[in-house]
């Protein structure tokens, strides 16, 4: 078999998990996913395509779940975002904290009030507790059979919304008459709980004890939060923070789980200026990716070809080998992996003769990570798959076959620049749009800039204002910190859609020329004369 079929046989899968119906085949177990699925984790942090999705798209379909575990979504999975559309109304503009903390509590309660409905229509055969919850949520017209069966979660949520709307600004006052809810936010008086009110805490707890009753536990799923927002980013902050408080309120609950995954710069936005809370948080984990698992990671979707495994097989006199003894050996792993893919990337010698050149795993790593210098799986799939594609229409036109492995290193590199485009327009201009004019201008510069170069291919006048643009950049992965030296660098990722080059940008020789003159000329000692840098 050549190897233009051969090529055409990987398979690297979606980099979207959303998207990959078969992500189970080719899922890396890590010590996080272990930690996860053994309840010892809550709150997945980790940057944009890192897995985060991955793990719940595979925490959903697992096997390894206690079987009265149940995974419900708090959040619609591919559809119009839930919390968009209610946060980014009119409606929702002027939300307090305690409203969004009354919300949360309903949205649970609902969401559990559906479970139990869909596991037993006849509720009222069960114990008390779970007689007693539901009843609660219809008469208050939070459940009813149309939001059991036949609606999707906005018109749930959105129910919950209206209801604390209309509600949580009213105070308690029996036989008014001008009360119609009896779940309220503040604990009612005795007098009040006997004429039916109810607090919400105390039906979160009442959801607690009906689940235990039906021997269920129930894991609140909560994801895509960075699309809650984007219409409306000044909520963010006040709406999250609600809801990480709301987790710890719900920390001792038995039966009900909240399962929150968030972006580390989100994560960054709302405890940045402090936030309290966040330290008392012991049940957070952050996504993290080293060498020996991205290889796994990529070797267990191009093992899925039988075909590449078996012709993988004959190269290396092991005829027989099969995909899961290369799955249990980071050697074979290896082989594999080179196998597919060159040896090196880079054809051409280094520009310093006493630096090493990458083998190719580390050089697609460190091709595809920003300036945080965090490993990007969903960048690396991105870029395999562009330079697969791209090789194969090569040989396809009769271009020559690559001597080592299946692609040449040359794919490999226009492969990234695909990858820098993408990364840059899906993902820093798709969520940051106000950064493109600035980042724009930095077109045909070079990597490694000081802080004066940047103000001055910015068009920036103050000091104050060239460092709220950088450090939105360094926050957004665009540039690193400065080094020793004073410069910041912006990453492989980008250098190729906006054309810069490696090394340090020869303004700021021209820039050092022009102060020293000006300090010449001017010849004052003026505090208010001195460069700002």
């Amino acid at each position: 078999m050549n190897k233009l079929e051969l090529l055409k046989s990987v398979n690297v899968g979606s980099y979207v998990a959303e998207n990959e119906p078969n992500l189970s085949d080719y899922f890396v177990e890590t010590n996080l996913w272990k930690k996860l699925i053994t309840d010892k984790v809550d709150i997945v942090r980790g940057p944009k395509g890192s897995g985060k999705s991955a793990l719940l798209t595979e925490l959903r379909s697992s096997n390894s779940l206690d079987e009265n575990v149940q995974i419900v979504d708090a959040e619609e999975i591919k559809n119009e975002s839930v919390f968009q559309k209610i946060f980014s109304s009119r409606a929702a503009a002027n939300i307090s904290a305690h409203e969004l903390q009354f919300l949360w509590r309903i949205y649970f309660c609902q969401l559990i009030g559906r479970v139990i409905l869909g596991k037993n229509n006849d509720y009222r055969m069960l114990g008390e507790s779970t007689k007693k919850f539901i009843d609660c949520l219809f008469k208050e017209g939070l459940l009813s059979e149309n939001l059991v069966t036949h609606t999707g979660l906005l018109r749930i949520f959105k129910t919950g919304f209206d209801y604390v709307m209309k509600h949580s600004k009213r105070s308690v006052k029996v036989n008014t008459g001008t009360v119609s809810g009896k779940i309220v936010f503040d604990v009612p008086s005795e007098y009040q709980q006997q004429q039916g009110y109810m607090y919400v805490g105390d039906l979160l707890q009442l959801a607690d004890d009906a689940l235990r009753e039906i021997k269920l536990t129930v894991w609140i799923c909560l994801d895509r939060l960075d699309s809650a927002f984007e219409d409306v980013p000044k909520l963010e902050n006040t709406v999250l923070k609600s809801l990480i408080k709301q987790y710890l309120d719900m920390r001792d609950f038995k039966n009900i789980r909240l399962k929150i995954f968030i972006r580390s710069d989100i994560w960054q936005r709302i405890t940045v200026d402090g936030f309290v809370e966040a330290t008392h948080i012991a049940r957070l984990e952050e996504v993290k990716w080293d060498t020996s698992s991205i290889l796994y990671l990529i070797v267990s979707r191009i093992s899925t070809s039988k075909i590449i495994v078996e012709d993988f097989g004959k190269s290396i006199l092991i005829p027989k080998v099969k995909r899961n003894n290369i799955l249990n050996s980071e050697d074979l792993q290896k082989k594999l992996f080179y196998y597919v893919f060159p040896l090196k990337v880079d054809a051409q010698p280094p520009f310093n003769k006493n630096v090493k050149k990458a083998d190719a795993i580390n050089w697609i790593i460190s091709r595809t990570s920003d300036a945080t210098r965090i490993i990007n799986p969903r960048n690396i799939l991105y870029l395999i798959d562009q330079a697969k594609s791209i090789e194969i229409d090569k040989m396809e036109r009769g271009h020559h076959m690559p001597v080592d492995g299946l692609m040449e290193g040359k794919v490999i590199q226009e492969g990234l620049r695909e990858t820098s485009h993408y990364q840059l327009e899906q993902t820093l201009f798709a969520e940051y749009p106000k950064l493109k004019p600035k980042v724009e201008l930095l077109k045909n510069s070079k990597a490694e800039m000081k802080l004066n170069v940047i103000k001055k291919k910015l068009r920036v006048n103050s000091k104050k204002g060239i460092l709220e643009i950088v450090n939105a950049l360094i926050t957004r992965g665009f540039i690193s910190q400065a080094n020793s030296s004073g410069y910041y660098e912006i990453p492989f990722i980008y250098k190729d859609v906006l054309n810069v080059k490696q090394g340090k940008d020869p303004l700021e020789r021209k820039v050092v020329m022009s102060k020293n003159r000006k300090k010449e000329n001017k010849r004052t000692d003026d505090p208010n004369q001195l460069s700002l840098f």
